[in-house]
């Protein structure tokens, strides 16, 4: 073959054949540890069977349950990243998936607050011990939409002041 240009030698593929290990990790039943690529957050990937790569997680629970339902994601129950044993994940919303996790710093009432405020956001996000770009998607509408001013405490609007203001 010297000499010629090849794109595939047959059996010089660098595929993985064993997709995961069992490993006890504390949890009740042993976790399957994906022997596959993991990215950098510690999720392995794989091919989805559509052509594109996917967190193995997602691709074996749609293997066994089928599709994901839209606006729901998988947790892990076991807490181990690259488990992809069916038995250790569930699925949930995001707010319940991130409430899981522990990541949810702001109630409710806080949300409200924020909304609510004047000033400066980085003000703000140090008043609420959260980040600037945090409070930046709550008031913008893109996080938190779930949160509603009760009609009683709701400001009025702009236009509606303006109106007003003008015979």
């Amino acid at each position: 073959m010297q000499g010629e240009p090849c794109l595939f030698l047959p059996g010089h593929h660098n595929r993985k054949t064993l997709r995961y290990i069992e490993m006890a990790m504390g949890y009740e039943t042993p976790c399957w540890r994906s022997q596959l690529h993991l990215n950098r957050n510690g999720y392995g990937r794989c091919w989805d069977g559509k052509g594109r790569m996917s967190l193995a997680h997602r691709v074996q629970w749609e293997l066994v349950h089928g599709p994901i339902p839209d606006g729901l994601e998988v947790h892990h129950l076991c807490g181990q990243r690259d488990c992809i044993n069916t038995s250790h994940l569930e699925v949930m919303s995001r707010r319940e998936h991130l409430r899981r996790a522990g990541k949810t710093v702001l109630t409710d009432d806080q949300v409200r607050a924020i909304r609510r405020a004047d000033g400066p956001q980085r003000l703000v996000a140090r008043e609420h011990g959260t980040c600037q770009s945090n409070i930046s998607r709550i008031r913008r509408g893109q996080s938190r939409r779930d949160v509603v001013e009760p009609p009683w405490q709701k400001p009025p609007s702009s236009k509606r002041r303006l109106r007003l203001l003008t015979p």
